[in-house]
């Protein structure tokens, strides 16, 4: 049927990008090595690019007042696909760890946070990024999440999310701080349903199994759309809300940019904030200047008449 044949030519095209993906991060790493190593030597490269209005679309507006000063203590961003450093074959590149290090500051004691992303897909044939909160070991009085960040890492160890969600609910904000992304959890999907899915999908994909084959061409034939429509509607009302326990329910989409956008394109938007800034201290001078004719001017008064 030509439904499921369209169904396998989009899992060749899936496979090839995973593949192109693979063998670039590889190739790349050496490369990336040496970039870091000369960023060192450049002060204040990553803070300069995520304080500047030049960052990227989809961070710029992540990153909060409250955020600014413990963003200036960052010295590095490093991405590793760590499935892929494990096995360079058949590792998935759509899995990542994102590490931040820091300078010494006054706001918490980590050297560098880590937030690691796994791929999954769930039964429902759904894919997504799943994480785990990471604790941040803040000074006294310096948690721009006001505790929220705590209370997303106590909920996960405790499997209770009770306290959280009560907290969430009481909430308002609509401007989360950048660091209750360290908080961000997904879907609830394990490593043994995602590999159990797969492994079912291969062998299905190898015999023909109408697992495959897309959603409409499995339901029976008897079954009439009001019908589908009507126990589709029925089990998402029964389904507890997968995003109830998130602090920060954008993450995925924030770790995607910063991993596929800002830390690849780290020297185009450092040299466009790095220009932002000449340009605004140009800008400073000139007004200095014309404040400093005006009142040169009025100091001396108003034009003497020549004489006759």
């Amino acid at each position: 049927m030509v439904f499921a044949e369209l169904a396998e030519v989009e899992k060749r095209f899936e496979a090839l990008e995973i593949e192109i993906l693979r063998t670039s991060y590889i190739k790349s790493k050496p490369i990336y090595a040496d970039r870091a190593r000369l960023i060192k030597q450049v002060p204040g490269f990553w803070p300069t690019i995520l304080q500047s209005d030049d960052a990227p679309p989809a961070i710029e507006p992540a990153i909060q007042s409250c955020d600014l000063q413990i963003l200036s203590s960052l010295k590095a961003i490093e991405i590793a696909r760590f499935e892929v450093d494990d096995d360079p074959s058949h590792g998935d590149p759509r899995s990542f760890k994102i590490t931040f290090q820091f300078d010494h500051n006054d706001y918490f004691e980590n050297e560098a946070l880590e937030k690691t992303f796994w791929h999954r897909r769930s039964k429902d044939g759904s894919t997504g990024l799943v994480s785990e909160p990471v604790k941040i070991k803040w000074k006294k009085n310096m948690d721009p999440t006001e505790g929220l960040l705590d209370l997303a890492v106590d909920a996960f160890n405790e499997d209770s999310n009770g306290r959280l969600v009560d907290r969430l609910e009481e909430s308002d904000s609509s401007s989360p701080s950048f660091f209750a992304f360290f908080g961000y959890r997904g879907r609830s999907i394990t490593a043994a349903e995602s590999a159990k899915v797969m492994d079912d999908q291969s062998k299905g994909s190898e015999g023909g199994s109408a697992t495959n084959l897309p959603k409409r061409e499995q339901e029976s034939p008897e079954e009439d759309l009001t019908s589908i429509i009507k126990r589709t509607i029925s089990t998402d009302e029964n389904q507890d809300d997968p995003l109830v326990h998130e602090i920060y329910p954008a993450g995925d989409d924030l770790a995607i940019a910063i991993c596929e956008d800002l830390f690849p394109g780290a020297l185009r938007y450092f040299a466009q904030a790095s220009e932002q800034e000449i340009e605004s201290d140009d800008e400073d001078v000139e007004e200095i200047n014309d404040d400093v004719s005006e009142d040169s001017t009025a100091a001396e008064g108003p034009p003497r008449k020549r004489k006759k």
